[in-house]
């Protein structure tokens, strides 16, 4: 994957410890294409939260060769699986116009609580 910011706070953070994805309900999902790493999406309990029961979508990022392929759209999805029975309901932050069309074509509403720019309720 070519170098980007988001990547490099993700590496940064599972390395220096402040971020492993380890607590409950949280996770650090990829995509493989054969041993090459094409997406990545983390979920974390929302730190901008003071409930436990609101998830944090972070650091998605597709490779820009795998895009429009619904890389993005599967690991959104699997997060969403994963994070239900935990979460009920999830948050995200971005200030990208294309981002925020593709988090709005998912089913997520613009705003949220605190440092939000999405948010999307979980089925129960």
């Amino acid at each position: 994957m070519a170098k980007f910011g988001a990547i490099e706070r993700l590496q940064n953070s599972y390395i220096d410890g402040t971020n492993t994805f380890s607590r409950p309900g949280e996770g650090l999902f990829v995509v493989r294409l054969g041993s090459k790493l094409v997406g990545i999406c983390g979920l974390n309990i929302d730190p901008y939260q003071e409930s436990a029961e609101v998830g944090r979508l972070r650091h998605l990022y597709v490779a820009e060769t795998h895009r429009l392929k619904g890389v993005g759209r599967k690991l959104v999805s699997e997060v969403e699986v994963h994070a239900q029975g935990t979460f009920d309901s999830l948050q995200l932050y971005t200030s990208d116009p294309k981002s925020s069309a593709f988090y709005l074509a998912l089913g997520y509403k613009k705003g949220g609580i605190g440092k939000a720019s999405h948010a999307k309720q979980l089925q129960t």
